[in-house]
C-alpha cells in the first residue's frame, strides 16, 4: 500500500508508524500463547527465580574479615565458623558460583526465542540513478523503519535449547558442590596436620625430658663410680636425637601451619578444633546407592543430558519453522524523486533447509562423540570413587583391631618405662635397657597418634564420598542440587 505523502502531515506520519506496529505486534498473541503452553517454559521461569537465589551457600558470619568473625577476639574459632567463613571466601568456589550463574543465565537466553524481536532502522544517504530514458536523478534518500519478528513454532528448536542450557546449569550446580566438599576437605586435613602435629610435638617434649631426666641419673651414677663416660655420651646421643627429632616436628609445624593460613587467611593457632577432633572413624557406611550420588557422578550425568537435548535442538532444526513477520517504513525520495509514503506488511513465513552441506549431519555426530566421551568419564570417575571408597572401608574396618592393639602397646610400654627407670635407680637393669624401653614408649605413642589421626581423615574421605562432610561440620543440612534424570542419558 503506498499513500502519497502530500495528504499526512509529520506527526500523522509518525503516529501512523507506532500504531501499526502496535497493531502487527498484537497479532503475535498466539505465538506467546504457544510459549505459556511450551514445556520448556517452566524451565525459563525457573531460571529467574534461581538467578535471584543463587550464592555462595554459606555466607561469612560477619564478612571476611577475621577480626570480624565470630569467637577470634576470644582467642578461639569454631570450626562451623571456620568452615562458613573458607566457603564464603575461598576463590575456586567463587569461580565455580559465578559459572553456575552464567550456566543460569544461558537458560533465560535459550528461552528469548520465545519472545518477539522489534527492530528500528534509519538511513539517509545520496541516491544517484541514470536510464536511457529519463533524466539522471541525484536525490538525498531517507528511509526508517519498524520491524517485528515472532516465532510460531519450530518443532521444539528452542525447547531443546532450553532442556540443554537446564541440563549445563544442573551440571555447573553439582560442580559446585563438589567444589564445596573438596574445599572443606582440603581444610578439614589442613587443620587435622596441624593438630596432629601438636600432638607428635608434645610427645617428643615428653622424650627429650625423660632423655634429661636418665642423663642426670647417669652423671649421678658416673659420680658415685657407678656409671662410666661412655654411657653419659651414649645417652648424650639419644638425648641429641629426641632434640633434633624435636626441631624437625617444630618446623614441620611451621610449614603446616603456613599452610592453613594461605588456605584460610586465619591463624590455626585461632581455631577451636575440638569438632574436627571429634570426627572419629566409624563403620563404611558408604554404599553404592550413596555413591552413585556423588556430585561429581551428577555433573557428568547433567553433561550427558545436555549434550542429548542439543542433538534433539539440531534434528529439529531440519524441520520447518513457522515465524510472523511486519514491518512498517516510511521512505523518502527512493527510487527517485518522491514524496514521502507508509509502507506496512504483516507476513506469515514458512522456512525450511533443503540443502544445508551437511551441517546438521556432522553437529551431530560431533554431538554423539562428546557424548561416548563423557560416558567415559563417567566411568572413570565411578572407578575411582569406588577405590577410594574401598579404601575408606578398609581403613574403617582394620582401625578398630589396630587402636585396640596399639592401646595395649601403649599401655605395656609406658609401664615397662616407668619401671625400667625404677629399677635403673636400683642398678637391676642396664642402661641400654633403660633407653630402649623409653624408645618403646615413644614409638608407640607416636604411632598411636597417627592412627588416630588416620581415622579420622578415613571419616572424613567417607563424608566427601557421600556428600555430607560440609554439613557435618557447619551443623546444618546443605541443599543438594538435582539428580539427573536417568531415562536421558540413553537415546
Amino acid at each position: 500500500m503506498q499513500t502519497p505523502g502530500r495528504h499526512w502531515k509529520p506527526w500523522q506520519i509518525s503516529s501512523a508508524v507506532i500504531v501499526a506496529v502496535l497493531v502487527l505486534g498484537g497479532c503475535s498473541k498466539p505465538a506467546r500463547d504457544l510459549a505459556l503452553r511450551s514445556p520448556a517454559q517452566n524451565a525459563t521461569v525457573g531460571a529467574v527465580e534461581v538467578t535471584g537465589s543463587i550464592d555462595r551457600t554459606v555466607a561469612a558470619p560477619g564478612g571476611s574479615d577475621r577480626n570480624s568473625l565470630p569467637g577470634v577476639r576470644a582467642g578461639r574459632l569454631s570450626t562451623a565458623d571456620l568452615v562458613s567463613h573458607v566457603l564464603a571466601t575461598n576463590p575456586d568456589i567463587g569461580i565455580a558460583t559465578k559459572r553456575e550463574q552464567e550456566q543460569t543465565l544461558g537458560i533465560e537466553l535459550a528461552g528469548v526465542g520465545y519472545r518477539p524481536k522489534v527492530d528500528f532502522t534509519a538511513s539517509m544517504g545520496p541516491e544517484y540513478i541514470a536510464t536511457y530514458e529519463s533524466e539522471e536523478s541525484r536525490r538525498n534518500r531517507k528511509e526508517i523503519g519498524l520491524g517485528l519478528h515472532q516465532t510460531i513454532y519450530d518443532f521444539g528448536v528452542i525447547d531443546g535449547d532450553i532442556r540443554r542450557a537446564s541440563a549445563a546449569k544442573e551440571a555447573a550446580s553439582n560442580k559446585r558442590f563438589a567444589q564445596i566438599e573438596a574445599t572443606t576437605q582440603e581444610t578439614a586435613e589442613a587443620l587435622l596436620q596441624v593438630l596432629e602435629l601438636d600432638e607428635q610435638i608434645r610427645v617428643a617434649k615428653g622424650n627429650v625430658a625423660a632423655h634429661q631426666t636418665i642423663l642426670d641419673l647417669v652423671k649421678t651414677n658416673e659420680k658415685d663410680g657407678n656409671a662410666s663416660v661412655a654411657d653419659i655420651k651414649r645417652v648424650t646421643t639419644r638425648l641429641e636425637n629426641a632434640k633434633t627429632s624435636l626441631i624437625d616436628l617444630t618446623t614441620e609445624r611451621s610449614d603446616a601451619a603456613d599452610s592453613f593460613r594461605r588456605l584460610t587467611d586465619i591463624s590455626a593457632d585461632d581455631i577451636d578444633g575440638r569438632a574436627l577432633l571429634s570426627l572419629k572413624g566409624g563403620p563404611a557406611d558408604v554404599s553404592p546407592e550413596v555413591l552413585e550420588a556423588n556430585p561429581a557422578l551428577e555433573a557428568i550425568r547433567h553433561e550427558i543430558v545436555s549434550l542429548r537435548a542439543q542433538i534433539d535442538s539440531v534434528r529439529a532444526g531440519r524441520l520447518p519453522s513457522i515465524t510472523f513477520d511486519a514491518d512498517a517504513k516510511i521512505r523518502d525520495d527512493v527510487g527517485g524523486p518522491t514524496e514521502p509514503g507508509l509502507t506496512a506488511k504483516a507476513m506469515i513465513n514458512v522456512q525450511m533447509k533443503l540443502i544445508d552441506g551437511g551441517e546438521a549431519s556432522i553437529l551431530e555426530r560431533q554431538l554423539m562423540t562428546r557424548i561416548e566421551e563423557a560416558m567415559l568419564k563417567l566411568d572413570k570417575q565411578r572407578r575411582e570413587l569406588k577405590e577410594a571408597a574401598e579404601n575408606a572401608a578398609r581403613l574403617a574396618s582394620s582401625g578398630g583391631e589396630k587402636a585396640e592393639s596399639l592401646s595395649s602397646r601403649l599401655d605395656a610400654s609406658r609401664k615397662v618405662a616407668e619401671l625400667y627407670l625404677e629399677q635403673f635407680k636400683a642398678g637391676g637393669v642396664t642402661i641400654f635397657e633403660l633407653l630402649d624401653s623409653q624408645a618403646d614408649r615413644q614409638k608407640a605413642e607416636a604411632d598411636a597418634i597417627t592412627q588416630a589421626y588416620e581415622q579420622r581423615r578415613s571419616h572424613i574421605q567417607r563424608l566427601v564420598l557421600a556428600g555430607k562432610l560440609s554439613e557435618t561440620l557447619l551443623g546444618r543440612s546443605q541443599p543438594r542440587p538435582a539428580t539427573a534424570d536417568v531415562s536421558a542419558l540413553t537415546p
